[in-house]
């Protein structure tokens, strides 16, 4: 429930409410990978990058990888070797191409 209320709030451009709402729901499950992902689009959105470094971190995590790196280049390198046909690698390499600055590699990355 706290994941969908988060997707809807993040889907109304709301990410303020979305944000509590995925917190919520990443510390109830936290292999829930797709809570992770929102929740790091939604605290990029608000300028809430150590935040936004921590939910791709859980998101990492949830892909068996013990990270605990606040460094958007160190998650960069890490989420690049994970397997490209997965949705959520393209949608978390966005996201970090975003935070370098790169933002023709995070359009790139979603294509």
């Amino acid at each position: 429930a706290w994941y969908h209320l988060g997707a809807m709030q993040q889907a109304n451009e709301m990410d303020l409410q979305a944000i509590p709402a995925l917190f919520q729901a990443v510390r109830l499950d936290p292999a829930n990978s797709a809570a992770w992902l929102l929740l790091a689009a939604s605290c990029v959105n608000e300028t809430c990058i150590p935040d936004a470094l921590d939910a791709l971190a859980g998101w990492l995590r949830t892909r068996g990888l013990n990270v605990q790196a606040r460094d958007t280049n160190a998650l960069l390198r890490m989420t690049e070797d994970l397997p490209r046909p997965d949705g959520e690698v393209a949608q978390a390499l966005s996201i970090l191409y975003s935070l370098a600055g790169d933002g023709e590699a995070a359009i790139r990355s979603l294509q």
